[in-house]
């Protein structure tokens, strides 16, 4: 069965991220800092957590593509590939930090 990110949320404090949770085919996950490195684990459904929560636009672009492979960067972030965009996920300056990959296959 392919992996399909579904949905996304934000938590927020302050204005820095906490937390990401990721709805890959059914199934919760969260990608947050613990002991100066990323971790990505299962999760609850954050709408049952007492959080505040956002949609993030950077994120639900990618809502309801097919996930091509998840790879982790040397403990210090994680990349979700589709297509020929991927997200990563890193730890930039002890905050977590989101970002888009284009590729270009030919000019």
């Amino acid at each position: 069965m392919d992996r399909v990110l579904e949905s996304s949320f934000v938590s927020v404090v302050g204005d820095e991220i906490e937390r990401i949770f990721l709805e890959i085919n059914g199934e919760w996950f969260a990608i947050f800092i613990k002991d100066e490195s990323l971790n990505f684990s299962p999760s609850n459904d954050p709408i049952t957590l007492d959080l505040e929560l956002k949609r993030a636009p950077i994120i639900t672009q990618f809502e309801g593509l097919g996930i091509d492979e998840i790879n982790e960067i040397e403990n210090i972030g994680f990349e979700i590939n589709f297509i020929d965009k991927s997200l990563v996920f890193k730890i930039l300056q002890n905050s977590l930090k989101i970002g888009v990959t284009n590729y270009i296959y030919k000019i």
